[in-house]
């Protein structure tokens, strides 16, 4: 019975750990459709950084698949200015939602 607890317990952590697993680096060629949460900075009127904030999208893999010519940082930063509205300074971290 312990052991069993024991091995539920160590597959509910490795769980969580994949999931605030930070994805902003990993080439677009091995995401998972799937919601991921983006954390950014705004840019300020200058280009310098403003105020932090995140979104939570859904992406297909078809987007994933379109964009492969585009570098991660380009991808996560035209997905969340599509979003806010805002020019984005700087990608933070995405992860799974």
């Amino acid at each position: 019975m312990k052991l069993d607890n024991l091995k539920e317990l160590v597959k509910e952590e490795l769980t969580k750990a994949m999931n605030d697993r930070d994805l902003k680096d990993m080439p677009l060629g091995n995401m998972e459709e799937g919601t991921y949460e983006i954390e950014y900075i705004v840019a300020d009127s200058d280009g310098g950084p403003d105020y932090s904030d995140s979104d939570i999208v859904t992406i297909t893999q078809d987007e994933f698949s379109r964009n492969m010519d585009v570098s991660n940082s380009n991808f996560w930063k035209g997905t969340v200015r599509d979003l806010a509205n805002f020019p984005i300074y700087k990608i933070i971290k995405v992860t799974k939602a």
